[in-house]
């Protein structure tokens, strides 16, 4: 890591980082449950102004880089809390509707087996 990043919102809602690196860089982005996604190598410059897209997969409640049956376990012994309950996890809430249900269950399961890039 040479450099973190917490960007801000724009004006047309995407995030955005500034930074004074010059040379040839990976960028990686992650937010909790998602995994990690990194970009194509990019060769940073003085006046390198860029759009960087990314699209996260979601599931990843234990942080262990892949989404697995400890996913779908941690979703499983939560089923049912809702937010401000005592055993609340708000990463088991991987549709944050404020509750655990059968959705995020879904959503864990669909995206099973996606690790870290």
């Amino acid at each position: 890591v040479v450099e973190t990043f917490y960007p801000s919102i724009g004006s047309q809602g995407s995030y955005e980082v500034t930074t004074s690196l010059v040379g040839t860089y990976q960028i990686a982005v992650l937010s909790r449950p998602y995994l990690r996604k990194r970009s194509p190598v990019l060769t940073l410059s003085p006046t390198w102004i860029s759009n960087v897209n990314f699209t996260l997969t979601i599931g990843d409640v234990d942080q262990s880089g892949e989404i697995d049956a400890l996913d779908i376990d941690a979703v499983i012994a939560l089923f049912g809390s809702v937010n401000g309950d005592q055993n609340w996890n708000s990463l088991a809430d991987v549709d944050g509707s404020g509750e655990i249900d059968a959705v995020d269950i879904d959503i864990v399961i669909s995206n099973f087996g996606a690790v870290d890039e």
